[in-house]
């Protein structure tokens, strides 16, 4: 499944539900002959701490935080504010049948971040 969207939303102090599409891409993958769903997001700079996931049986559901700070000085009272924000991404995308929720792996890049999920055989599911 390529170019699955997946809704974006962005939240920060000043800025509340921005909304956006994200794009991702859904393939079979065989690494060291375990075969996997991966799925890629192409977020640039995250790291592995800063991607949650949890699943729901059949839906995916990733929050990518990105730590922005931002930092403004009031000329008048020398005030320094700062805000932080949080890019999440939901997926309803129904999950493969034969793909094991609760067990799946995270691989972050320079430009994108992988998730893959181990293919369940036969008894298996």
């Amino acid at each position: 499944m390529d170019n699955s969207m997946f809704p974006l939303k962005v939240f920060s102090r000043w800025f509340t539900n921005d909304t956006g599409v994200l794009s991702s891409t859904l393939k079979p993958v065989t690494i060291r002959e375990k075969h996997h769903w991966i799925i890629r997001f192409p977020v640039k700079n995250m790291t592995v701490e800063n991607v949650n996931i949890h699943t729901d049986k059949d839906d995916l559901f990733i929050r990518f935080q990105q730590t922005i700070e931002e930092k403004h000085e009031n000329e008048t009272t020398g005030a320094i504010s700062a805000y932080q924000a949080i890019t999440e991404c939901t997926s309803r995308t129904a999950i493969p049948p034969d793909a094991d929720e609760k067990n799946y792996t995270i691989v972050c890049c320079e430009d994108h971040v992988d998730i893959y999920f181990n293919m369940r055989k036969g008894d298996d599911y």
